[in-house]
């Protein structure tokens, strides 16, 4: 759904009047939600009302009028919420907040810049320092940790069969299942642009989760990784 266009008059519009009358919380919303039902006798709102956009789903699309002396304008898409009577969408304001930000932070630092590291080896080498100063890095990190939660969900064999498979025919020394060292990373494919009239429509901007696995050897108290030999990719 696209949800509107901004002017050029700074952050006023009618994007920002949904956004910001959003509610910053569950319980908010549905009043919000329920009040616009009771005043809307006649159904003229948008399909949904205000409860109808999930603002988890905010993603910018376009961006022009970028000049001395002028306003940005630009365009977010979101989805719709299924259910936004019983489940209405809210915290359109700090998500709006964080992508302006995002935006902003991308402008002003280069792109070396753009990378985090849990890797536990390198407590001292979490974010680039700048970068760790913004809402952008906090977001790369949190998305980085729960990339290794959700490898690790994956193979609990307790709760799905084929990692219990998995763990059941896996090599085994001194009766332990054997598991290789792997790394994991994130990282963008090229965006797929569009540039017309001066602006630019963003088409998609894709991204790659790369594995890496590791001959580690185990012999002594540290191990020492010997190097990359095999890496697969899943695409987002």
């Amino acid at each position: 759904m696209q949800l509107t266009a901004a002017s050029t008059c700074g952050t006023r519009g009618p994007l920002n009047d949904r956004i910001n009358g959003s509610g910053k919380n569950l319980e908010q919303a549905k009043k919000i939600q329920a009040e616009a039902r009771r005043l809307d006798t006649r159904g003229t709102l948008p399909r949904g009302g205000p409860g109808g956009v999930d603002f988890t789903t905010l993603e910018l699309r376009y961006v022009g009028g970028l000049g001395k002396g002028k306003g940005m304008q630009y365009s977010m898409r979101a989805d719709q919420m299924p259910n936004p009577d019983e489940n209405p969408g809210f915290g359109g304001e700090a998500r709006m907040q964080l992508s302006s930000d995002a935006l902003f932070t991308w402008l002003a630092l280069t792109p070396e810049k753009f990378w985090v590291n849990l890797n536990p080896d390198e407590p001292d080498r979490v974010m680039d320092a700048e970068f760790g100063k913004t809402d952008a890095g906090r977001v790369l990190l949190e998305a980085d940790l729960e990339m290794k939660h959700d490898f690790s969900e994956a193979l609990n064999p307790h709760k799905h069969a084929g990692a219990k498979r998995y763990w059941d025919t896996a090599p085994r020394q001194n009766g332990m299942p054997c598991f290789p060292g792997v790394r994991m990373w994130i990282e963008p494919k090229p965006a797929q642009v569009r540039e017309q009239d001066g602006g630019i429509y963003i088409l998609d901007a894709p991204l790659k989760v790369s594995t890496q696995w590791l001959d580690v050897e185990w012999g002594t108290r540290f191990h020492r990784v010997q190097g990359p030999d095999r890496r697969a990719e899943a695409r987002h």
